[in-house]
């Protein structure tokens, strides 16, 4: 995808609403929110973090939607050292309060979806 039709995408997501369905449903809009990760922090945080995954007893691991988001969040969060709960909420994710709690003593991360308007 170019520049271009990223912001193409991210605005016509912008007209739904952040609806959190519509992001699922556009593979190449959703791959933009990890994009942005991987530009800011590199793949090595996306390695980390699948490792932590795995290492994750079964009984600790997410069993709704809800539940992968905000571990995804709160994961993700700790290993850069930085709470991504304001960009997650930028893209429409429907993080909870108690997950972003979780990470309030962290940095805030500056990211946010509208980023890619702006490049």
């Amino acid at each position: 995808m170019t520049p271009e039709s990223y912001k193409v995408a991210v605005s016509e997501y912008i007209s739904t609403g952040l609806d959190f369905n519509y992001w699922k449903s556009e593979p190449f809009l959703a791959l933009m929110t990890y994009v942005q990760l991987q530009r800011a922090y590199g793949r090595t945080a996306f390695k980390q973090v699948f490792a932590k995954y795995r290492a994750l007893p079964e009984e600790e691991r997410p069993r709704n939607d809800q539940q992968k988001i905000d571990m995804w969040m709160t994961m993700f969060s700790r290993t850069v050292g930085e709470d991504l709960s304001s960009f997650l909420i930028s893209w429409g994710h429907p993080v909870t309060d108690e997950a972003r709690n979780s990470i309030s003593d962290l940095p805030g991360s500056g990211l946010s979806m509208s980023d890619l308007l702006n490049h």
